[in-house]
């Protein structure tokens, strides 16, 4: 069945103005927080992944919440990944998987999903979208406020040059097995002039020459199942070499808490301690959402809304605990 062209689907989830000012507003405040002398520490924070997005906006309606009591040293961006990478087979993400006990259905997968990302700006919390699908993206590319190209992701040629495209930040993770290789030459491509096959407004592909995204940086997420944060001085030297941008952000999830989600406050006072050494570590990505832990998908009959069902997370009350800290470290 054919896809909506963007213009069609922008048409159904319209921008406003003041919707579209205030993404863009917010990629300049995260580019200032994240390359510059900035008295905010960025925060990446919320599930693994969006299931059930009614769910989402209850979880949105608290961070915002939060982001009234501590946004005065926290800039706060809201981890909305439509989109879910797999090394084998499992879920595909809202975008692509709408019902996660049902088959595919990227058709309707593409209209919640950009639904859902509009009513998050509406409430004016920048979102943050993992980029899974080198086309999809696109769907919803005026509402991202921050991007980020996973570990299951960096050696794809094809992102690698659309990240050089991207009109939003972009952060790219180490390898799962901690590699840093691969995620420096993702970062080289996308940094530097390059062609890459787009899709315009009106669903046609066509080829774009672009001039590189100065606004690329690390994140370390650790390797399968160990802590990498401590390397950052190394790969801070790295960078500069390279004449990369020396931005990194510390994944307190994955291998850096070796998924036990508690784990994450200490690999977030890791990451202050870094930052307070003059390393420039300028921000943290939190998994955390309304319940703690997680549930089996494979094992569900039916699905609670408010559980991950991916990555284990930290439930609200210990989500705010962590904000608390990270404000009166920063």
């Amino acid at each position: 069945m054919p896809f909506m062209t963007f213009n069609e689907l922008a048409h159904k989830y319209p921008l406003s103005e003041a919707d579209a000012a205030f993404v863009e507003a917010s990629r300049n405040e995260i580019v200032k927080h994240l390359f510059n002398d900035s008295d905010k520490f960025v925060l990446i924070i919320g599930p693994c992944s969006v299931h059930d997005p009614e769910a989402m906006l209850r979880y949105s309606a608290w961070l915002k919440t939060q982001q009234e009591c501590f946004g005065d040293k926290i800039f706060f961006i809201l981890r909305t990944y439509i989109e879910k990478s797999r090394t084998a087979i499992g879920w595909r993400g809202l975008a692509r998987q709408p019902d996660p006990l049902q088959p595919e259905n990227t058709l309707l997968g593409i209209q919640k999903a950009r639904a859902l990302l509009l009513e998050i700006t509406k409430l004016r919390i920048p979102c943050a979208v993992e980029i899974v699908h080198p086309i999809l993206w696109y769907y919803w590319h005026d509402l991202i406020a921050w991007g980020s190209i996973g570990a299951r992701n960096i050696e794809s040629q094809s992102i690698r040059e659309m990240a050089s495209s991207f009109p939003f930040p972009c952060g790219f993770k180490n390898a799962r097995n901690g590699d840093i290789d691969a995620a420096i030459h993702a970062m080289m491509v996308a940094y530097n002039n390059s062609f890459t096959v787009i899709m315009n407004e009106a669903g046609q592909l066509g080829e774009l020459a672009t001039s590189g995204n100065k606004m690329i940086h690390l994140i370390l997420r650790g390797t399968y199942n160990q802590p990498n944060w401590h390397k950052t001085p190394e790969i801070t030297k790295t960078l500069h070499n390279l004449g990369l941008p020396e931005t990194i952000i510390i994944d307190t999830s994955h291998g850096n808490s070796r998924k036990n989600p508690h784990a994450q406050f200490s690999a977030m006072k890791s990451a202050i301690k870094l930052k307070k050494r003059g390393y420039p570590v300028r921000g943290i990505m939190v998994e955390s959402y309304i319940k703690e832990g997680n549930q089996l998908l494979a094992k569900s009959a039916s699905i609670d809304p408010d559980l991950s069902i991916t990555d284990p997370c930290l439930d609200l009350t210990a989500s705010h605990e962590l904000i608390k800290e990270l404000y009166k470290s920063v």
